[in-house]
């Protein structure tokens, strides 16, 4: 057996030192042997100084030896308040001026060497006063990235439904809720694959104001039944739409999905 270094002690030995160490009076005997601080000049490390009262606001402030005849505010803005250094008078001023936006009319400032560049106050009202909203929204490129960045995979019911299609319509429809396809700036969910320009969309129950769990909730015409239906129709599209609540019967929405395939056929 090799060699190693230290008193080996058995397992029991060792459970009777743990419980030992752990008695009240071991551990204040612990305590009182530890070594006590050294605040102040005690340190080694002590470098002096005292407390002075701030000028302005008569608060204690540490100050070092090195700093004690010139020390007076306990901070920047005590002393800025106190010398009265503002503007023109603060050292570190660069000069500037308000000057109003040519979208919001909304004054904000600028300085010398940002007066000629700067026509707007924020981002926001920049890009709509260049109408950059306008132009990306109007562009089904951009529209695309956007919806595939924010779109990455199907959520839970989207994915309960998806497997519900295979099942049942093998082959028939496909995901394209990752930005796939936009039509009239909308991402539907489900496209019929089979050359049929049909639509399902699935709503939730909040998201699109359920009639039957969250009817007094707003939402904007374009996210409702009717709404997706006409601008979907506008492209030569059938849409059905499918709400959350009703995967919880796989029966009925196959039925229904049935119905609105032999619809289309008759």
């Amino acid at each position: 057996m090799p060699w190693s270094k230290g008193k080996h002690l058995s397992s029991v030995t060792k459970q009777k030192l743990r419980e030992k160490a752990l008695e009240p009076e071991n551990i204040a005997r612990s305590i009182s042997n530890l070594p006590q601080g050294m605040p102040g000049i005690s340190n080694p490390n002590w470098r002096g100084g005292k407390y002075i009262k701030c000028a302005f606001c008569n608060e204690e402030f540490w100050v070092i030896p090195s700093l004690l005849g010139t020390a007076k505010y306990c901070s920047k803005d005590c002393k800025n308040r106190a010398l009265n250094i503002k503007g023109k008078k603060n050292p570190n001023w660069r000069g500037g001026h308000y000057k109003n936006c040519e979208y919001c009319d909304e004054q904000f400032w600028v300085t010398p060497s940002t007066e000629k560049k700067r026509h707007y106050c924020s981002l926001s009202c920049r890009a709509k006063g260049l109408e950059t909203f306008k132009r990306l929204n109007d562009d089904p490129e951009f529209q695309q990235k956007r919806l595939k960045a924010t779109l990455k995979k199907p959520n839970r019911q989207e994915q309960k439904l998806d497997r519900l299609l295979n099942r049942w319509f093998p082959g028939e429809w496909k995901f394209v809720g990752n930005g796939d396809v936009i039509l009239g700036k909308l991402n539907p969910d489900f496209i019929n694959c089979n050359g049929e320009k049909q639509i399902l969309e699935l709503f939730g129950c909040w998201w699109h104001g359920c009639p039957e769990h969250h009817p007094e909730k707003k939402i904007n015409w374009q996210d409702t039944e009717i709404g997706r239906g006409v601008i979907y129709s506008r492209y030569g599209f059938k849409t059905l739409i499918i709400w959350e609540h009703e995967l919880e019967d796989e029966q009925a929405v196959v039925e229904k999905i049935t119905r609105f395939n032999q619809a289309l056929t008759k």
